[in-house]
């Protein structure tokens, strides 16, 4: 009569459930021993992850390893953002906020854990910048490490400013003031244009409450 076998089971993630032959035995690191020489068919689940199946030949008088690599039933991103201490948001639903990172400016690599396959909306938001949003394709087990996301600082005007000889008031931001020029961007379009005037040039320049 043929000596039993064993069977070693491994799994990664470890803690899952075991089955042998449709009944449950145990939770892996699992050795599975006096099983009779043949074929067995071995199950590995765990919550989150896809279960495995595999026959597996059983030696009489042989230990033999079975290693199985559970692959999670969803996908993570990892944002990393320019400036730091912004809002992530998926979705809709916010899911933390960025840290400070070693390097100046940019934030530590925020991890985003257990979101299903397929494309989500991204949003990157924090006050005095603009909001950035985007779409994200996340696979199945896999992480997508996006690269540094970059908020272009939010351009709001300060002062109301009428020059002398003008019917017309423009809004803008207030960049230096001596007691005989002034500095100053406005903003047209999608452009931002910088220039200086001299104090005697000014009509009216008013904070903007």
């Amino acid at each position: 009569m043929s000596q039993p076998g064993s069977l070693r089971i491994l799994s990664d993630p470890n803690q899952a459930s075991v089955y042998v032959n449709g009944k449950i035995t145990g939770e892996t690191p699992l050795t599975l021993r006096n099983l009779t020489p043949g074929i067995v068919s071995i199950r590995v689940t765990k919550d989150g992850y896809s279960s495995v199946l595999k026959r597996i030949q059983v030696l009489p008088g042989i230990t033999k390893d079975v290693n199985i690599k559970l692959v999670s039933k969803y996908g993570s991103l990892v944002v990393t953002t320019e400036p730091s201490e912004c809002r992530v948001l998926v979705d809709g639903a916010l899911r933390g906020m960025t840290i400070p990172g070693d390097v100046p400016g940019i934030s530590k690599p925020m991890h985003i854990e257990k979101l299903s396959p397929g494309v989500h909306n991204l949003v990157i938001e924090k006050p005095g910048f603009q909001t950035v949003s985007k779409q994200v394709v996340v696979a199945q087990g896999e992480k997508t490490v996006l690269k540094p996301i970059k908020l272009p600082v939010l351009w709001l005007p300060t002062h109301v400013l009428r020059q002398k000889g003008s019917l017309k008031s423009q809004r803008v931001k207030v960049i230096s003031k001596s007691a005989d020029k002034i500095e100053v961007e406005m903003k047209k379009g999608k452009s931002i244009i910088r220039y200086s005037l001299r104090q005697d040039q000014i009509d009216l320049l008013q904070p903007i409450k």
